[in-house]
């Protein structure tokens, strides 16, 4: 395993084990886990995007730039459901 990787690895843990030993709602705390993971999606993403450009590959820029954009929707749609249903952004008790 890289030490990239076995950072990730520690980080996703550390984040878990802090949601564990929170006061926060088990809603708060999915909610919190998996807009971390899109955001490792997110910044994977314009690393891909940058390298692409280095590397003059248009196709892949544009590849990249809609996943990137995919992800960013769905994490702004599940933001929303949050605040319809519960009346609160998560987090906020």
């Amino acid at each position: 395993m890289s030490n990239l990787k076995r950072e990730k690895a520690s980080d996703w843990l550390a984040l878990v084990e802090s949601l564990k030993k929170s006061d926060l709602g088990e809603l708060d705390q999915v909610a919190i886990a998996y807009k971390w993971i899109l955001d490792k999606h997110i910044e994977q993403g314009k690393n891909q995007i940058e390298l692409a450009r280095a590397m003059k590959d248009q196709e892949t820029v544009i590849r990249e730039q809609i996943k990137m954009e995919t992800i960013k929707y769905t994490v702004k749609s599940f933001d929303d459901c949050v605040v319809m249903l519960l009346g609160r952004k998560v987090g906020d008790e």
